[in-house]
């Protein structure tokens, strides 16, 4: 059978595909056009049939080019696959040869690259926790804090003002009040203690989050007389409830009040302000919530087109205008806006850049080690680069080959990086300081990546300097210089400045390290003011509508007192409101004869304390007497103050029988005694004058109880709780502790933060024992000729010696000196934060100095010693 034409052109078309596509499915392509142009002739006659042919061939060809592009396409990128696959194996395959045939260099970069890679990873595993990562809730860009200022300075807000806010300012979807503060709970077997958070029904809504079971608090829950209700968290009702199912219907009693439980919140639910257990009306704060009175946090969730800046103008004209309306207790008030997570992060964020910052510094210096000893490692490699070239190699290869020899010692270095990290995080998160975010230190992802971009970045930046610089020469540059002794000039000086670097970068972190020790030190000879030793201490909270009269305050307190003194093992009992150290205590506001009408109270620390507190804290009693029972209710107003105060107030002269004017009690106390300063708040902060009530003419329902003990003051605890449930067996009881483990908290931020920087200067001390150590010893081999013929010409020993320490000596002393400076620097910025130093102190800078000359000259003694053994007829006949 003759085919058409059209079979023709078809046959014609079909070739335009590939061939493995024309075997594959030619035959089916034929058979379907010639039964489908023969169909259309018969069904509709030549001229369809034609038509149809003719786009047939058409799609067919246009398909068919298309099919081998693809197909062409395909087959080059396999081929560019497949040889870079093979160069890349070839290329890692070297760079484990050349890793084996030197060992030592190996080893060292490997280490160097490691501890500054986990240094650096631990440091920011802390502060993405703290100041990068979001908040853990909904829109958090979009929360705040709102404060009260007086003068510019920050306070808390009253709760009369913030409901103000919350009616006036419009730039909120929700402004909430917020407290927090452990609360009783009673009714169960053992009365206990729960964190409360004291808020606004509007506060869920500034949260961004319901709860799992039940309903949020509501704004008729805030009217006065509304039931009693409270929504706890998932843990609270595991915890405390077992899980009930039916938690909605119980209740639960806190500070002597029964509350029904409305809500659970979810399980992954943490508010990250003072993490409470249960969210309570704000009405049922025992504190004062007058307009005068400041006791609560504004927080809120701004509007979607609002920012913190609109906000901040908004609550300016709100505060304006208040301060009009309640002049006296607005005088010299504002307001401030601040973002959550920025509010939270404050404390300890400049500690925290610190210590980051110095992390990198040390991972600098990782860098720097590695650089310098890489460099003097491709020195010895002149020769081989030059056969390469010589056989064919291209500039790219080269520098991908070495490339690759340096991103292999990373990746190495980062894996062991990522197992220091993890070492190093539990000490991390063991922070004594008061940074947010601890409970999130983790090496998680965001970590992981960060160690893959700095080994990434450090095996880039270490292999592209001798990279670029020997793929720029010619065979015959290699060659030529393949033997000389000193090797580049420019690669050398550049191998210089790197380990002159690195030893400034030591001498930064030693320097700011000896300044924290010195710190430390300092705080620990501090004297508290009181002998912690053998004083054991119970805090507990009487619910105010239990003991709302004072009278039964006095008795309560009293009737403790009483128990723990006849306890076996305690000498001496007592109570106070405010112990040193715990954060606990009042400030009250003075007026001392000589103050102008005008002039605003002296803020003063005050504390009310029951007889014995000074006997059994151990402050000495400097003039007149203490409290007794002659100081009754009912007795004239008296008071005790500190040395301090005394000096102040009335220089030169006795204090006893003095009185002053406090602000909000009718009557001026009369002074009785003079007794030792003790610092209060902590250990490092400047002694303030202080004044002493006694508890019977100044009762509450919070106090401390303390007792000084004969042995062990752990023993006595337990006698201590039976002392307070014998006079009410309700009454829980929290933060059991000895007065020295406060001490010991207040000396463990100046501990852990000079530990911290101990860790990295360590680190980098090792890498400049590597780095000279390495540098020196290359330096050596290379000069091994010049050495030798020198020798034979004359040079003894010692001269050799001493030439080869002097190299080294100057390197050291070459990065001393803009390490030094640098050092002056940081610890002008760092003043707020050590103790008992100056940033012109000359100690940390010498010992920093001598301890780098020392560690340098031992460094270089080896490999100095090692030039010294050198046969000169040896080294000229090699």
């Amino acid at each position: 059978m003759t085919r058409s034409p059209k079979s023709h052109w078809f046959e014609v078309a079909l070739l335009l595909y590939p061939q493995t596509f024309r075997a594959r499915f030619g035959d089916g392509m034929r058979a379907a056009f010639c039964d489908q142009v023969a169909t259309r002739r018969t069904e509709r006659g030549t001229v369809a049939a034609f038509s149809l042919a003719l786009r047939s061939i058409l799609s067919t060809a246009l398909h068919g080019i298309v099919e081998r592009r693809a197909q062409w396409r395909a087959s080059r990128s396999a081929r560019t696959r497949t040889a870079l696959g093979r160069h890349l194996r070839q290329d890692v395959f070297f760079a484990c040869r050349m890793m084996r045939r030197q060992p030592a260099v190996t080893v060292l970069c490997i280490a160097s690259l490691a501890i500054g890679i986990g240094a650096s990873a631990a440091a920011f595993s802390l502060v993405d926790a703290s100041l990068i990562r979001a908040l853990p809730l909904p829109s958090p860009d979009r929360l705040v804090v709102a404060m009260e200022t007086v003068k510019g300075t920050s306070s808390q807000v009253s709760f009369e003002n913030l409901r103000d806010w919350q009616r006036m300012a419009k730039g909120f979807d929700a402004l909430s009040a917020f407290r927090g503060q452990t609360v009783n709970v009673t009714g169960l077997a053992t009365p206990g203690r729960i964190r409360g958070g004291f808020v606004s029904s509007t506060f869920f809504a500034v949260a961004g989050v319901t709860p799992a079971m039940g309903r949020p608090l509501v704004p008729a829950d805030d009217e006065p007389g509304a039931p009693p209700v409270v929504v706890i968290n998932h843990w609270l009702w595991q915890g405390l409830f077992g899980s009930a199912p039916d938690i909605l219907q119980r209740t639960v009693s806190l500070n002597n009040v029964s509350f029904s439980i409305v809500g659970v919140m979810p399980s992954s639910f943490v508010f990250p302000i003072d993490g409470a257990d249960a969210w309570i009306p704000v009405r049922f704060y025992p504190g004062t919530l007058t307009r005068g009175s400041r006791q609560l946090i504004g927080i809120g969730r701004l509007a979607s087109h609002t920012s913190i800046a609109a906000a901040q103008s908004e609550l300016d004209g709100v505060m304006a205008s208040l301060v009009r309306e309640h002049p006296d207790a607005n005088k010299d008030r504002g307001a401030r806006v601040t973002s959550m997570h920025s509010w939270l992060s404050s404390g300890g964020r400049d500690q925290l850049r610190m210590v980051f910052a110095l992390a990198i510094v040390l991972l600098g210096a990782a860098c720097a080690n590695v650089g310098s000893l890489q460099i003097g490692a491709t020195l010895k490699r002149r020769q081989e680069i030059g056969i390469r070239v010589a056989l064919g190699a291209g500039r790219s290869r080269i520098i991908r080959q070495l490339i690759t020899e340096h991103l292999l010692l990373a990746a190495i270095a980062g894996a062991i990086g990522l197992a220091i990290a993890r070492v190093l995080v539990p000490y991390v998160t063991a922070s004594p300081l008061p940074i947010f975010g601890l409970s999130r230190v983790a090496v998680d992802a965001r970590v992981v990546t960060f160690i893959a971009g700095v080994t990434a970045l450090a095996g880039l930046l270490s292999g592209c300097v001798p990279a670029f610089h020997w793929a720029g020469h010619t065979p015959v540059d290699h060659m030529r210089g393949a033997n000389r002794a000193t090797g580049d000039r420019r690669l050398t000086r550049m191998r210089v400045l790197l380990v002159a670097g690195q030893v400034g970068m030591a001498a930064l972190l030693l320097v700011t390290t000896v300044f924290l020790v010195k710190s430390a030190v300092a705080t620990a000879a501090i004297h508290p003011g009181f002998d912690g030793a053998r004083v054991q201490t119970l805090e507990y909270r009487l619910p105010a509508n239990k003991y709302s009269d004072r009278r039964q305050q006095i008795l309560f307190h009293e009737a403790v007192v009483a128990r723990a003194a006849a306890t076996p093992g305690v000498k001496l009992a007592a109570v106070g409101r405010g112990l040193p150290l715990s954060g606990n205590g009042d400030n009250a506001g003075i007026r001392v004869e000589g103050m102008s009408p005008t002039e605003d109270p002296r803020p003063t620390w005050f504390n009310t304390v029951s007889d014995n507190y000074f006997r059994a804290l151990g402050i000495p009693l400097i003039e007149g007497r203490t409290f007794d029972e002659r100081d009754g209710p009912e007795a004239p107003l008296v008071t005790v103050v500190s040395h301090t105060f005394a000096t102040r107030v009335w220089p030169g002269q006795s204090a006893v029988g003095r009185e002053f004017e406090v602000a909000g009690y009718p009557v001026k106390p009369r002074v009785i005694g003079v007794v030792g300063d003790v610092r209060q708040y902590r250990l490092v902060d400047d002694v303030a004058p202080a004044f002493y009530a006694r508890l019977q003419q100044n009762p509450g329902i919070f106090n401390t109880l303390i007792v000084q003990t004969t042995g062990d003051p752990a023993l006595v605890q337990p006698s201590l709780r039976r002392a307070v449930w014998d006079v009410d067996p309700d009454q829980p009881l929290w933060k059991e502790r000895s007065l020295q483990s406060l001490v010991d908290v207040g000396l463990a931020e100046s501990r852990y933060l000079s530990g911290a920087l101990a860790i990295l200067a360590g680190g980098a001390v090792l890498l400049v024992i590597a780095g000279l150590y390495g540098v020196v010893s290359q330096s050596v081999a290379a000069r091994t000729r010049e050495i030798g013929i020198r020798m034979v010409f004359g040079a003894d020993r010692g001269t050799v010696l001493r030439e080869v320490l002097r190299g080294g000596l100057r390197m050291t002393v070459g990065g001393l000196i803009p390490g030094l400076v640098a050092a002056v620097l940081v610890s002008r910025w760092m003043q707020g934060y050590v103790y008992g130093s100056s940033p012109l102190d000359a100690l940390p800078y010498a010992a920093a100095a001598g301890a780098l000359v020392v560690i340098a000259l031992a460094a270089c003694y080896v490999p100095a010693r090692t030039a010294t053994t050198v046969d000169p007829a040896s080294a000229i006949r090699d």
